[in-house]
């Protein structure tokens, strides 16, 4: 039986679903690619840059420094945080706690819970380029293997952007709707055993009574395009497709599916399809 992953993404606040536990290596089989995205010029800055998601390849950080609405996946309950800041290598990655931070301007500093649950200093700063700058404590990420990797000092990070978010299509019989977030790996859908595992974003296209869930499992490119690989839970097979962000619309189109292997399948995602933020 077909599984329906796009309810379980739905479920995930600012389109991720944060692990409950402070160390986890990302499952599925498919290994983390995260190629170095730039932040287009289109894409403005918004007037509170301290909000939001922002990231690097081996930094992820989800942050509202203003109203402290980030669900903390270090707390029983999810409570309200500052943000959070994900470390990560390979298939492994730990989240710490923000605690408190306190913005003057394009500057803002405060204080991060270490592994051993102390209270850090850490800073970030908004520079000219839109890059922002943090200076974060020693944070530990033990990986797979017991080996430990220690993040520490300045890291620049980039405005996660532009695929990050929900766009949608209806006409001709369809109704879809794709949910991304290519910076971080925290949308729940299927990996290409189709098995439950999170991904970097599904697309789910319905067709009358007929449904399939699209996860995408890896990608790389830059700037506004982008090269995906997703498994489809109609056909369970692989495919590649081109995504394309345009900008005076901020629709994404969908271009060069093709199939990975000759038992793909039928897959309803296809060229020409354009979903509108």
């Amino acid at each position: 039986m077909k599984k329906n992953y796009f309810l379980f993404a739905l479920l995930g606040a600012g389109f991720c679903i944060q692990n409950p536990v402070m160390a986890s290596e990302v499952s599925g089989n498919e290994s983390v690619k995260v190629s170095a995205v730039m932040p287009v010029a289109d894409v403005p800055q918004t007037v509170k840059p301290f909000k939001g998601q922002w990231y690097s390849d081996e930094i992820y950080m989800d942050i509202d420094f203003y109203g402290n609405t980030v669900s903390d996946p270090n707390s029983m309950d999810g409570d309200p945080c500052p943000g959070i800041i994900k470390v990560r290598k390979g298939g492994s990655e730990m989240s710490y706690t923000i605690l408190s931070m306190k913005v003057n301007g394009k500057k803002a500093s405060g204080i991060v819970s270490d592994n051993d649950f102390q209270e850090q200093p850490m800073s970030a700063e908004i520079l000219a380029d839109g890059t922002m700058k943090i200076t974060i404590p020693a944070l530990k990420l033990i990986m797979g293997e017991g080996d430990i990797k220690v993040f520490k000092g300045e890291k620049i990070l980039r405005k996660a952007a532009p695929f990050a978010g929900k766009w949608s299509l209806k006409g001709n019989g369809i109704v879809a709707e794709m949910i991304l977030n290519l910076y971080d790996r925290c949308i729940m859908g299927m990996n290409a055993d189709m098995n439950d595992a999170l991904s970097y974003g599904i697309i789910n296209i319905t067709m009358g009574m007929n449904v399939d869930d699209c996860s995408i499992l890896s990608w790389e490119g830059a700037g506004n395009t982008v090269d995906v690989k997703f498994v489809s839970s109609r056909s369970g097979g692989i495919y590649k497709a081109k995504l394309t962000y345009l900008p005076s619309t901020k629709k994404i189109k969908v271009s060069q599916v093709t199939p990975v292997g000759s038992d793909a399948g039928e897959c309803y995602l296809t060229d020409g399809m354009e979903f509108v933020y």
